[in-house]
């Protein structure tokens, strides 16, 4: 939050917390994930690796309200968000930031070039988990080597 604020300036922020929504805001920039967590502690089923309820509502309740959402995840593996990414204008996965949310905000607001290309798949459901893709069912929703890549146009 503090690193968009320092962006855009604080006047252009309505943080309406998890539960709130903007009526005036054209565009909704919603930041979910995952809690942090280390060893055992991030251990979970497969079929658990999906965001909050109250994660995909919010989502979920602007996209309704026909705002532009902007949605970024803040996690340290690729979370099952299919929903989530139908229902938002544009979807970032921003892994984990640590303290650079400005860094994140900076390439947001267009001062610097999304780039980066995913070293894995993404899986589309809990049955894509840890399918590779020399297998015949390799079908993820994101395939190994996806994402962005921008160059300096060349005076």
């Amino acid at each position: 939050m503090q690193g968009i604020k320092n962006v855009i300036g604080e006047q252009n922020v309505i943080d309406t917390g998890i539960h709130g929504i903007s009526e005036p805001a054209d565009v909704a920039i919603i930041v979910v994930g995952e809690p942090p967590y280390a060893e055992g502690i991030g251990d979970r089923p497969a079929a658990e690796l999906v965001l909050s309820a109250e994660q995909r509502m919010l989502i979920k309740s602007y996209h309704a309200a026909g705002k532009k959402v902007i949605t970024l995840l803040v996690s340290g593996r690729p979370l099952l968000v299919n929903e989530q990414i139908e229902q938002s204008t544009a979807f970032v996965a921003t892994w984990l930031p640590g303290s650079e949310g400005q860094g994140i905000a900076e390439v947001l607001f267009g001062d610097y070039d999304f780039t980066g290309k995913l070293g894995f798949s993404w899986p589309g459901d809990v049955s894509y988990i840890g399918i590779q893709q020399d297998e015949p069912n390799y079908a993820p929703r994101y395939p190994y080597g996806f994402g962005l890549r921008y160059e300096q146009a060349q005076p």
